[in-house]
């Protein structure tokens, strides 16, 4: 028992140096580099993390350290960014996980390999370059989602898929799987208590956080109560001992912290780092490399179709019986004139608030591809049948526009959308200027032709010429999260959408 005590508490002073080396060069980290306590676990041979702990196997800690402490340093900072990037909670959203796990470290890896700090630094692999290389032409930008879109559309031979696994893959992964199980069983253990061998980030080094201000220094404080509630219940733990004083299995042992908080935690954790980087390290945007690029792609603010829905509805009367209101002047006339018959008869028309016009706009110019705007047709299609949101005969204009409007289709039922998107062809191909498609829209308005008009959905690649002043609608212009897309340059006064990746 005392050796495995001292070769936890040895395992965590390494760790706790690594960390310390990576705050000292990257302050940015303070907050999630804080946020990873350690626990010698010798079912692992490396090293892996469930997002809520560091696990670690002591020999593997101490061979590599003594091999190369910036390797130790890289492979710490690999694992953070697991959590940053939320690999280990999007994992159960995708089918194939040998093919998500090989996605997730390329992406770590790439971030890793574009920053330009001392200490993570390693040599450039020309295997590393060339795919690098592919799949930036393929993805533009090296998120796990992309990255896996890719290979699962482009399916590599078992030699190749095995020489990516081998250069890519650094740390054990089955903490993940184990996430969800975790999860069921975190009421077990009292809160507060935790295993004997669950090492605090502190160890006997000094400690990072306490070189940080503000809400970090006020959460180290609250990790140091946590750890006060551990002693109070060490007559809990006593308990959970049999007679000859050998640990009784704790199935709550395993987790603590329920996986919705800890998802959430690691959002907030992202988010902050994203603020900071963009706002304190603009000087040093060549050390960070494509950190903060991938973090934008990653936690970009989305608006779902349906929350865009909601602000084009109309107030309109219907033709429908309703049964939960009646005229009170039969109802007073029937009192009156026999005493105690009511006369109740159910209104003819009822109030609604549903969408009656809308204009789509499809960009069909040269970098718009006829597979994404495809895929835009069948989410649309999907759309305009959902009857919460549109009255049963409507009025929606589906334009084709490139750098000129090239066709406006009219439909006046939802269900005209999937025919329609049957025998989709684009039409145009040459540049991308949005501004005749808003002046051919207030043209119409003008005519009376769209009179509730309230917003218009443009399916673009972003790319092109945009009005400098906000139409009197709604607009959103649609992406698509896989593709080649222009965010940056969409104006402040429009939304921004993406289609289901």
């Amino acid at each position: 028992m005392g050796n495995k005590k001292a070769l936890s508490e040895y395992g965590a002073r390494i760790l706790t140096e690594s960390k310390n080396e990576l705050f000292l060069s990257m302050r940015f980290l303070g907050r999630s580099l804080d946020a990873l306590p350690y626990q010698m676990d010798l079912l692992t041979e490396r090293l892996g993390t469930d997002a809520e702990c560091i696990h670690f196997n002591p020999n593997f800690v101490f061979q590599l350290f003594l091999e190369s402490p910036q390797k130790l340093d890289r492979l710490y900072l690999h694992i953070v960014l697991h959590c940053i990037f939320h690999h280990m909670f999007k994992r159960d959203e995708y089918k194939d996980e040998k093919l998500w796990n090989l996605a997730a470290d390329i992406q770590v890896e790439s971030v890793l390999d574009s920053m330009d700090y001392d200490i993570i630094r390693r040599p450039p692999y020309p295997f590393r370059e060339e795919w690098y290389e592919r799949l930036t032409a393929e993805c533009k930008v090296l998120t796990a989602e992309r990255i896996y879109h890719y290979f699962s559309l482009n399916k590599q031979d078992l030699d190749t898929e095995q020489m990516l696994i081998q250069e890519f893959t650094k740390d054990d992964h089955q903490f993940w799987a184990k996430l969800s199980e975790k999860g069921s069983r975190q009421q077990a253990l009292p809160n507060g208590v935790l295993p004997d061998d669950y090492q605090t980030p502190s160890g006997d080094s000094s400690n990072a956080s306490d070189q940080q201000s503000g809400s970090d220094a006020k959460e180290a404080d609250t990790r140091t109560e946590d750890r006060s509630v551990d002693q109070q219940n060490k007559n809990q733990r006593d308990d959970d001992r049999s007679p000859s004083g050998a640990k009784k299995p704790a199935e709550g042992r395993l987790r603590r912290i329920p996986e919705e908080e800890l998802d959430q935690r690691w959002k907030d954790t992202a988010e902050r780092m994203k603020t900071e980087l963009e706002t304190f390290s603009k000087e040093k945007s060549e050390e960070t490399g494509s950190l903060s690029w991938v973090l934008s792609a990653q936690y970009r603010e989305e608006t779902d179709f349906r929350e865009f829905l909601n602000q084009l509805m109309i107030l309109r009367e219907v033709p429908k019986v309703d049964p939960d209101s009646f005229d009170y002047g039969y109802y007073n006339y029937g009192m009156e004139v026999y005493g105690n018959m009511p006369l109740v008869e159910e209104n003819e028309f009822r109030e609604e608030r549903k969408i009656a016009d809308l204009v789509i706009a499809i960009d069909t110019s040269a970098s718009t591809k006829e597979t994404e705007v495809q895929k835009f047709l069948d989410e649309t299609a999907a759309m305009l049948r959902n009857k919460l949101h549109f009255f049963e005969k409507i009025q929606v204009h589906l334009l084709l526009a490139d750098d000129q409007v090239q066709d406006d289709i009219v439909l006046t039922h939802p269900e005209e959308i999937e025919d329609y998107a049957a025998r989709f062809k684009m039409k145009g191909g040459y540049g991308t200027d949005f501004r005749p498609v808003f002046q051919y829209v207030d043209k119409l308005r003008k005519a009376h032709a769209l009179p509730d008009l309230r917003g218009l959905l443009y399916f673009t690649d972003g790319y092109g010429t945009y009005p400098e002043k906000p139409p009197a609608y709604h607009t959103a212009f649609v992406l698509d999260p896989l593709g080649d897309t222009n965010e940056k340059d969409i104006p402040r006064w429009a939304l921004k959408l993406y289609l289901k990746s």
